[in-house]
């Protein structure tokens, strides 16, 4: 692997946009050779990572048409970083005068615009990458060799926006590249930095959690839409084993707090719109039960459950189980959640919360 990023750098110094015999040979390696050889590492990678071999990705670009000043390779989730665009991965990134290499955890730092990549927003990024700095702040003591910031060159138009989205790196420079043992540790070490922020991304935690949760989201709606209740639990990236973990606690959570107060809990949530209906004496209230590893700013909904509350109102309680603790499910153990922050809100009146659709049922 050493020799053949040896001489992707040798290359770069004969860096041209058209399809020279140089570059053809540096597409060779980028594409081809090094992502066989970083495979071979494919099955520490998903144990690393947490995720089924099947969802790894291994991908080199060096251009497509042109031929980039910055060819790259990134190992990625492919549920999660679908393309280079979205979400996290670590990178292999070459200088664009050959001077160094960077292997880096990057977050996607453009958009296609349908004629070329554009920029996202400088705060945008500055907000991702600081938050992803303070998640693996930790391991920059660990770790003295991590550099929290990549310099790139300045050819190339995508080499600032690689920059900005690179919370954590580590350089080779050209003459001093590391042994074939050193590279393969570090792979390793970076994979497990990506594991760590994976697991925050998959708990809602991060600044982008929002996308995460409305592609979640489409699919309890489609789920709902097939005559079937979506779940309580509102964890965007968690496997439905985490999820039932998290709504199974948070429906348990506020069954506590109401029998504490006298009220008999009836559990309505396989057949009604609901999660409850809280009896006693004279008094009747359906609440909705919602739990979720983030700070639970908003909330998921199907059409059927608004409907109830709006029908329902002031009988009725949303219960909101905040920042639940989550030991995730891995090598086969069953997930655990725990702890959590509850807000009750008596009743809740729906039609003054702002909404946004996320799916719609057209027929044809």
């Amino acid at each position: 692997m050493i020799e053949t990023l040896a001489r992707i750098v040798e290359l770069q110094q004969e860096w041209s946009a058209d399809n020279t015999p140089a570059m053809q040979e540096r597409g060779t390696l980028v594409r081809d050779d090094l992502r066989v050889e970083l495979g071979e590492l494919s099955d520490a990678f998903s144990a690393i990572l947490n995720i089924p071999k099947d969802d790894l990705g291994i991908i080199g670009s060096d251009g497509s048409g042109l031929k980039t000043a910055i060819p790259w390779i990134r190992i990625y989730s492919k549920k999660r970083s679908p393309n280079p665009q979205t979400g996290w991965y670590m990178v292999i990134l070459f200088h664009s005068e050959g001077k160094k290499l960077y292997l880096a955890i990057n977050h996607g730092a453009t958009t296609w615009t349908g004629t070329g990549f554009e920029k996202k927003p400088k705060e945008q990024m500055r907000r991702l990458t600081s938050w992803a700095r303070g998640v693996l702040s930790n391991s920059f003591g660990e770790h003295p060799d991590l550099l929290p910031e990549i310099e790139l060159g300045a050819n190339g138009k995508l080499g600032s926006a690689y920059e900005a989205s690179a919370p954590v790196a580590k350089v080779y420079h050209a003459d001093a590249l590391p042994s074939e043992d050193e590279f393969r540790s570090d792979l390793l070490l970076f994979a497990g930095l990506l594991h760590r922020i994976y697991n925050e991304d998959d708990l809602g935690r991060s600044p982008d959690a929002d996308e995460l949760e409305f592609a979640i989201g489409q699919e309890e709606i489609v789920t709902a839409m097939r005559g079937r209740r979506s779940g309580s639990g509102q964890g965007f990236g968690l496997t439905a084993d985490e999820r039932k973990a998290v709504e199974v606690h948070a429906m348990n959570v506020v069954e506590r707090h109401f029998g504490s107060q006298g009220y008999v809990c009836e559990n309505k949530s396989a057949s009604r719109p609901y999660d409850f209906v809280l009896k006693k004496d004279d008094e009747l209230i359906i609440v909705e039960v919602k739990g979720t590893t983030s700070s639970g700013d908003h909330i998921l909904m199907t059409s059927n459950e608004v409907a109830a509350h709006e029908a329902y109102f002031p009988n009725n309680a949303l219960c909101l189980v905040r920042d639940i603790d989550l030991v995730r499910q891995r090598n086969g153990a069953k997930p655990v959640a725990s702890g959590g922050s509850l807000t009750v809100y008596h009743a809740w009146d729906v039609k003054s919360c702002e909404r946004k659709a996320i799916a719609y049922q057209v027929k044809l």
